[in-house]
């Protein structure tokens, strides 16, 4: 791995807000004339923010993907664009720190002209060391999340990776600090006949192992196997990619529904929300499993509301944040929310960010014990906007910092906005599309 030397620098914080916002109001803006959207939020060593996005065509089809680089206050250092027009498209952009202060990313891209899969390694200056793309004929894949091992290499989960309901599967890549794949896994293909589960979220946990959060498909006790009713899934992974034990959340009880984001408590157990689809019900949902993969507690944390609960942190074990989108009933008003609860999912407090549709997609607790989450929305009739929002744990707005800052780089020279190309390595992966096609599907 190529070393990079450390540089210091100083940046002097503003503290100035958007004009849009009062100035105790600590919430970020990014889109002006383009539509951003936003995927995912990390914290990087050096105390700032990034996020993995992509912009939007003005008819709506993806575009190029995006990084957005922040300081503690929001403000932008740099961003990257991935890809260009010529490209046809990036999409998501999932990305983690590195252990060396580089990133890695994961994102769908139509450049070969079916739905593939991207991974792509920067350095600490926000450079291309490599990139490869996942090609697989005829059917489309999407890229769930990618995350670092001890070892440095990486795991890669494909949300899922076949026809919609019909066969989708989920898949999971460990690769070498180069992109090339030291092994390939399967999950959720428990049942006969057509499955359709999805994976969204890869989680990493103690003892080096894995969690993987999505929907899975599956027949009520007793009746027509051929009937499938959604669920929310939870499979937990080795370091080699093998089953612990997987669940499938309430299926004698006729539960429907589906898991979106997980974390552990520092007992191990697994905090999840998602969405209840039981008969009469689309509601924001918490689930809580024991770190043996049982059932603890389930709570609907919003009544007589259509949406979902899609980020969650957690906050010295007993407090949970929880961001929601919701309708009401008589589809009136949208509703985007924050709310702080225990650890059962009772409300201690809520703020309600925007009246809109879209979702909140991502949050964390940051170093300084703030609450950050972040999402995309469509607010007028030109731009979506990535909000980015920070709060003190009363979700009150957190303080704009106002003394200068030291920030510790790994780059030697300043890092610069610019686009980073798909000039790539192509991976065809045709054993992989055999395999699935030779899987029977019941009518």
């Amino acid at each position: 791995m190529k070393e990079i030397s450390r540089y210091i620098f100083i940046i002097f914080l503003s503290c100035s807000a958007l004009i849009t916002h009062a100035q105790n109001e600590w919430v970020k803006v990014y889109g002006d004339t383009r539509k951003n959207v936003v995927r995912t939020l990390i914290e990087t060593y050096d105390g700032g923010y990034l996020l993995g996005g992509h912009i939007k065509y003005q008819d709506g089809s993806m575009k190029e993907g995006l990084l957005i680089k922040t300081d503690i206050n929001g403000e932008i250092l740099w961003e990257k664009i991935i890809g260009t027009e010529a490209d046809i498209g990036t999409d998501g952009t999932f990305i983690y720190q590195t252990f060396d202060g580089g990133y890695i990313l994961s994102s769908a891209t139509s450049k070969f002209g079916g739905i593939d899969v991207m991974l792509m390694k920067l350095n600490a200056c926000g450079e291309k060391e490599w990139n490869k793309i996942f090609i697989s004929p005829e059917l489309p894949q999407f890229p769930a999340e990618v995350i670092q091992m001890p070892d440095s290499s990486y795991l890669m989960m494909l949300s899922y990776w076949g026809n919609d309901l019909a066969n989708e599967r989920i898949w999971l890549f460990k690769v070498s600090q180069e992109g090339d794949i030291i092994w390939k896994k399967v999950y959720a293909n428990w049942t006969s006949g057509t499955n359709a589960e999805e994976g969204y979220h890869l989680l990493k946990g103690n003892n080096n192992n894995y969690l993987i959060t999505g929907a899975y498909y599956q027949y009520n006790p007793g009746e027509d196997t051929n009937a499938r009713y959604i669920r929310p899934m939870f499979i937990k992974i080795d370091s080699l990619g093998n089953e612990l034990w997987h669940l499938l959340w309430g299926v004698n009880d006729f539960y429907y529904g589906a898991a979106y984001e997980s974390l552990y408590n520092s007992f191990g157990s697994i905090y999840s929300v998602g969405v209840n689809e039981s008969p009469g019900q689309f509601e924001p949902a918490l689930f809580k499993i024991d770190s043996s993969g049982n059932q603890l507690h389930q709570k609907d944390l919003i009544e007589n509301a259509f949406g979902g609960a899609t980020t969650i942190s957690i906050f010295e074990d007993t407090t949970l944040f929880i961001g929601a989108t919701w309708t009401d009933l008589d589809n009136t008003n949208n509703h985007v929310t924050v709310y702080k609860t225990d650890s059962l999912g009772n409300i201690l407090i809520e703020r309600e960010l925007l009246q809109t549709s879209n979702s909140l997609r991502s949050s964390i607790i940051t170093y300084d014990n703030k609450y950050l989450v972040t999402g995309s929305f469509y607010i007028d009739n030109e731009n979506w906007d990535i909000y980015l929002w920070k709060f003190n744990h009363n979700l009150e707005y957190d303080s704009i910092y106002t003394q200068p800052r030291v920030y510790d780089s790994l780059c030697p020279y300043p890092i610069v906005s610019d686009t980073i190309d798909l000039d790539t390595t192509i991976v065809n992966l045709p054993e992989l599309y055999e395999e699935m096609h030779r899987m029977k599907v019941r009518p």
